[in-house]
């Protein structure tokens, strides 16, 4: 596994724990199955970017859920202040 891949799987997982889910919670939030998400945290699998993409819209969309920012990951929140200063 590439050091990059090995990134992207580090991220993923601190994202999910970051927004006190389990695994299968992360999975359906993602839309797939509990098992081929359990291969990309433990490294069976590559995460590729397109999987921290969805993590990162996730976080976007529990962070309005749950009326915290808390919730976004920080290159979404990077983004978000962007915006803002920019408007």
């Amino acid at each position: 596994m590439s050091s990059e891949a090995e990134a992207r799987r580090t991220y993923l997982i601190a994202m999910r724990r970051g927004l006190g889910l389990t695994q299968a919670e992360m999975a359906a939030a993602l839309g797939m199955g509990v098992r081929a998400f359990s291969d990309i945290e433990t490294g069976k699998s590559e995460c590729r970017p397109i999987h921290i993409m969805a993590a990162e819209r996730l976080t976007l969309r529990l962070a309005a859920e749950r009326d915290s920012v808390e919730a976004l990951a920080a290159p979404v929140l990077a983004d978000i202040r962007d915006l803002q200063r920019q408007a």
